[in-house]
């Protein structure tokens, strides 16, 4: 999720991808996109696969 290193994102916006992706893996992110699947009425967010690695 985070920007690849030919993309023009600055180290500020690579910062903020990065808070992002973390919080979206996050439990606190997984309950938030649950939630968000059962508002919508159906899945429309997949929640992450376990043995991911880890971002850094």
């Amino acid at each position: 999720m985070t920007p690849g290193p030919r993309h023009r994102a600055d180290e500020t916006q690579r910062l903020n991808a990065e808070r992002v992706a973390d919080y979206l893996l996050s439990e606190q992110g997984q309950a938030a996109l649950s939630q968000a699947n059962q508002l919508s009425a159906g899945v429309w967010l997949y929640p992450r696969k376990e043995g991911l690695p880890t971002p850094k």
